[in-house]
């Protein structure tokens, strides 16, 4: 039977596509290492590639300081490999399934280095419903405001600790399988 710690590829399934964005039983994983980054503006994020939600790029960011930067977060289980196309630049992402990294918070990191790198444009090109959006994706306008004051984004993800924690918790009597 099912457990908690299985991934798809555990269980014997077929993967069934459940959008044009999610074509293979990884691409879960894709979408949650980019897609608040793709809510940002002048951004990559490999939507009509044959891996969407598969690279993090921005336009005019030079390769290979956004793979030195990738590198630097310490992400157990992703690799990154530098690309360039239609102007975009930045890195490829390979995620195992299994990886240890934290997906959502390599997201934050990922989005506050293309923005440093594009020289800040990443996060001022954002207005209106764009930037309405997301504020929802996040949850609160609170990231976008921190990043546009040069709050790091490993600050911004340790801060999350306590209610990460505080959820955990709270969950366990609630779930149905170990």
């Amino acid at each position: 039977g099912w457990t908690r710690n299985m991934v798809w590829q555990d269980t014997g399934l077929r993967w069934h596509r459940t959008s044009p964005n999610i074509p293979h039983a990884v691409s879960p994983f894709y979408y949650v290492a980019t897609g608040m980054l793709g809510g940002a503006a002048a951004v990559d994020i490999g939507i009509g590639t044959e891996n969407p939600f598969g690279y993090a790029g921005a336009s005019g960011v030079n390769p290979q300081a956004m793979l030195a930067a990738c590198r630097g977060f310490g992400a157990a289980g992703v690799g990154f490999e530098p690309y360039a196309r239609n102007g975009f630049g930045g890195v490829r992402l390979s995620i195992h399934p299994r990886a240890q990294a934290d997906l959502t918070a390599l997201d934050v990191r990922m989005l506050d280095a293309l923005n440093r790198l594009s020289g800040g444009r990443v996060l001022a090109r954002m207005s209106g419903a764009k930037l309405n959006l997301f504020h929802k994706v996040y949850g609160s306008e609170r990231l976008y405001n921190d990043l546009r004051r040069g709050v790091p984004a490993a600050q911004i993800t340790a801060g999350w600790s306590a209610s990460v924690r505080a959820f955990m918790s709270a969950r366990q009597r609630h779930l149905l399988y170990a």
